[in-house]
């Protein structure tokens, strides 16, 4: 987990994706430098530990481009029916390259998706 010393699988355990932007809109949603593995309890039921979560990613990237990504909240982009699906196709093989590299399997839904054997 991004903001908590939580450790486990991605589909067992419930980590999910968690925003560096709050009431984001999707200019944000799939916006990959503003997402980062969390858990459950951060994520949902500590409002996404949202201090933490800023905190962290200054360290990371730095106060100016930190702040520079929370301005995207509340912009809208117009995706189409292609952007979501080549969108949805490199965060799979991302996922997949991370699991591996885990010696974890993404879920069988992804799986199919990539064309990869169940």
């Amino acid at each position: 987990c991004y903001t908590c010393p939580s450790t486990g699988r991605w589909e067992k355990d419930g980590f999910q994706a968690g925003h560096l932007v709050p009431g984001r809109g999707n200019s944000v949603f799939v916006n990959e430098k503003v997402v980062r593995v969390q858990c459950g309890t951060c994520n949902m039921w500590n409002g996404g530990e949202q201090y933490k979560f800023g905190k962290r990613m200054e360290n990371e990237i730095g106060v100016a481009a930190t702040e520079e990504l929370m301005q995207l909240k509340g912009k809208q982009v117009q995706y189409g029916t292609k952007d979501w699906k080549t969108m949805t196709m490199m965060f799979l093989e991302e996922a997949q390259i991370f699991a591996e590299e885990k010696g974890q399997k993404l879920p069988v839904w992804a799986r199919k998706l990539l064309n990869i054997n169940p």
